[in-house]
């Protein structure tokens, strides 16, 4: 009785607890079921978790279970979750007596009972089934935090049940505007982590969130921000509103609620400026309280921003140090992608996340994850061969798991660092042809010239390539004409009917070519010796106007092929004369 007084009273009061639990331990053998279930009660809502208390009177509970009320087999729940007590006989015990009076429980019992479950993360079947089955058959009876209750237990459950989530939402349309700001935001969430993608419910919910948007506390707000983020719900008006309320309260937002915040903005490619400054600023200000998640959700959504701030990246850069004991593999990747997307080449940073990142490759790690950490070592032209080497070793484990995006990205990675692995390529390859038929043009283009650069002969993989980029013709940009014709000249592979419809291709679109790909082009059929004419002539007339814009090595590419074709045009031959004349006087002067 004194406990459950201390309890209403919300009287935390240590020594007092202590005194109670020493003298109820003592006595748990003379307890009724109610008073064992009002003593844990009790302590539960003070959160005082004595543990030899809890386990001595968890123990005593279990073997008079039989004689529970159904509201103390719904409280017993409560509490073991309240105090994050995974005590799996206990709680099974409580679930199949649950399961048998669940006709007799209340509705609010219900709801207890899916979110203490929900809680200590214990889909326990079939009560989950027959909470769930319940739960659609009475949902006319529920008010709003009974509906919040329920999708919150079934999103904590990974439980997609389709007819309950379609029932909940639309009993939710009818009481909507009842909901609060907390339950409005924890239903948004509720529904983002099952990707529940229901048309009409998400615009109700971003009205009434619009209208109550100045009750939000900080976490209200990243919850709501990182749910629309997550289902790509792109609401102006909403987005308008919770980018306002942010810049009222960035300051009573915590780490963990500010990147949030910064990671559902950027995700929304939502353009912003003034929020953008504000969350650098508010993150600059909170860095050194940063954890490993904080650290790389920030990083990620200042990289997706292409937000080039130095004091940021340093600081990022330099709290990611001091917390790479915390990272896991994602958070490695994501890291080193941010700086290498903006070209952020922190030295101390890139060695704290290789030395974080080793011991774990030998692990199984996401072919994700991989070809983003070399995509980024790649981009940022740095060579650290342990973890390099690890990253191959890796790699190759798992190169039958690998998508095509990532294949070809690895592949590209690593030819740009110039690292020729034979087995790995081999692999790789053998991977890659049953599926070539999957590769966009890019991921073609990407794959021929990272074979052709680590001079990794391979005729079935060229002509499979070969043969799906011939039918991808038609989509294929400069890039992506210019890169497999070089690719293939390196080898001097001739793929006749791909190197025909190239140059058909490249017709149409030599206006829209760049110098390295002018050069690229004449470079590749003078190396093939082709013969077209129309193409050579369109090529000069092309080239001419803009040869004084191209590199060194591209004027110097374009001189051979005119040179090993015999193409006698005195005016392009001039042309690339006055542009080499600048070009090699600055190089011999420096």
């Amino acid at each position: 009785m004194t406990s459950w007084s201390v309890a209403v009273l919300k009287g935390s009061h240590e020594p007092l607890c202590t005194s109670i639990a020493a003298a109820a331990l003592r006595l748990r053998s003379e307890f009724s079921s109610m008073e064992l279930v009002n003593t844990v009660w009790a302590f539960a809502c003070l959160r005082f978790g004595d543990k030899p208390f809890i386990a001595a009177i968890s123990a005593r509970a279990l073997k008079t279970l039989q004689d529970f009320s159904t509201l103390s087999l719904t409280n017993s729940a409560w509490s073991e979750a309240a105090l994050q007590r995974q005590d799996c006989p206990l709680c099974h015990a409580i679930a199949a007596s649950a399961l048998r009076p669940l006709s007799e429980i209340a509705l609010q019992g219900h709801g207890t009972l899916a979110w203490s479950f929900a809680k200590l993360n214990l889909a326990i079947e079939p009560l989950r089934s027959a909470l769930a089955s319940a739960a659609i058959r009475t949902l006319s009876q529920f008010n709003s935090q009974h509906l919040v209750t329920t999708a919150w237990a079934g999103a904590n459950f990974k439980c997609m049940d389709s007819p309950l989530w379609e029932a909940l939402s639309a009993s939710s349309l009818r009481t909507i505007c009842d909901f609060s700001h907390r339950a409005l935001s924890e239903f948004v969430w509720s529904v983002a982590t099952l990707q529940f993608d229901h048309e009409p419910l998400l615009p109700a919910i971003a009205a009434s969130s619009i209208r109550r948007l100045s009750e939000f506390a900080a976490r209200d707000l990243a919850m709501s921000a990182w749910s629309v983020a997550h289902l790509l719900f792109r609401d102006g008006p909403l987005l308008d509103a919770l980018s306002a309320s942010a810049l009222r309260m960035l300051t009573a937002l915590e780490p963990r609620n500010l990147s949030n915040f910064a990671w559902s903005i950027a995700s929304l490619k939502k353009a912003d400026d003034p929020l953008r400054d504000a969350l650098a600023a508010s993150a600059i200000r909170t860095m050194t309280a940063f954890g490993s998640q904080s650290i790389t959700m920030t990083a990620w959504a200042v990289a997706t921003w292409k937000y080039t701030d130095g004091t940021l990246m340093n600081s990022l850069s330099a709290q990611s140090r001091s917390n790479i004991s915390e990272f896991v593999a994602p958070e490695i990747a994501n890291s080193a992608w941010a700086l290498a997307t903006l070209d952020f080449s922190h030295q101390p940073c890139l060695e704290a996340l290789a030395s974080q990142s080793l011991p774990r490759l030998a692990d199984h790690v996401h072919p994700t994850l991989l070809a983003s950490t070399v995509w980024s070592l790649a981009a940022l032209s740095y060579t650290h061969r342990p973890w390099r080497d690890a990253i191959a070793k890796a790699a190759l484990r798992t190169c039958a798991e690998f998508q095509v995006q990532g294949m070809a990205n690895t592949l590209w990675s690593f030819a740009a660092l110039e690292y020729m692995d034979q087995p790995l390529l081999s692999a790789f390859s053998a991977q890659a042809m049953p599926k070539i038929g999957l590769f966009a043009e890019q991921n073609l283009a990407n794959t021929a010239w990272s074979v052709a650069t680590l001079h990794y002969m391979n005729a079935p993989l060229l002509e499979s390539i070969a043969c799906a980029s011939l039918r991808r013709i038609t989509e294929c940009y400069p890039q992506g004409l210019t890169v497999p014709l070089w690719s293939y000249a390196t080898f001097g592979y001739i793929a006749t009917p791909l190197r025909t419809s190239i140059a058909s291709s490249s017709l149409k679109l030599l206006h829209e070519f760049e110098g390295q790909n002018l050069a690229n082009t004449a470079w590749s059929d003078a190396t093939l010796e082709v013969c077209n004419p129309p193409l050579r002539e369109s090529f000069a007339a092309k080239s001419r106007p803009r040869l004084s814009d191209f590199e060194s090595q591209h004027l110097a590419n374009t001189a051979w092929s005119v040179a090993a074709r015999q193409f006698n045009s005195e005016p392009f031959l001039s042309a690339i004369a006055s542009a080499s004349i600048p070009k090699i006087t600055s190089a011999t002067t420096q």
